[in-house]
């Protein structure tokens, strides 16, 4: 049986059990990136239990077939689509798994929303790119996460961005005639991802 987005709902149940197990292992970080059509897909997966933090990445593993898998199917969604404290992402979009205890709020008509837990539901969160990108028609989402005293929150976030150095503002289909003014300049991505971290004035 397939989820909404075509990948199989027994795959994003292994890829959960998959991730339970890694939590379990001493502290590291990986990460695993694949370029297609001019974006960069970055295979990410966190989880927090209270205060601590693990993070490791999607890649190809002899010992884990679950992973690539994913990675396979998520690859395909990111195609077909061309994306902690509050905040928003910097990049184009993020598809994000969760396990039962997600913890991700939205902000939206000035209150905050638990985003709803599925078992085969891929949440797709718009970044700053594509709010830029689209002239302000997309909004990139505010949001955060927070903890479960009782669960270990574990999720799965797929970060799809472009490379640092393409210069991205709004699409000129998006900004003809005089009703439809750029409300965005242009930016080099790298120096917009450094500005924002930095907290500068961007426009």
């Amino acid at each position: 049986m397939k989820s909404l987005y075509g990948i199989p709902t027994e795959l994003i149940l292994r890829l959960q059990e998959v991730g339970k197990e890694f939590f379990e292992l001493p502290e590291t970080e990986k990460e695993a990136k694949v370029e297609t059509h001019g974006w960069i897909i970055s295979f990410t997966a966190s989880g927090h239990r209270l205060e601590s933090t693990t993070n490791y990445g999607l890649i190809k593993n002899s010992r884990d077939e679950v992973n690539e898998e994913y990675a396979s199917h998520i690859k395909k969604l990111s195609e077909l689509v061309v994306g902690a404290p509050d905040h928003t992402d910097v990049n184009g979009f993020t598809l994000l798994v969760a396990n039962e205890a997600l913890g991700l709020q939205a902000f939206k008509d000035n209150q905050w929303i638990d985003a709803k837990y599925t078992t085969s539901g891929i949440i797709v969160i718009i970044g700053d790119q594509f709010l830029r990108m689209s002239n302000g028609k997309y909004k990139s989402v505010e949001h955060r996460a927070k903890m479960d005293k009782e669960k270990t929150r574990i999720s799965w976030p797929v970060f799809v961005e472009s490379s640092l150095d393409h210069v991205f503002g709004p699409l000129p289909e998006l900004i003809t005639g005089d009703e439809n003014i750029p409300k965005f300049k242009p930016y080099v991505y790298k120096d917009y991802k450094f500005r924002k971290l930095k907290k500068l004035l961007l426009e």
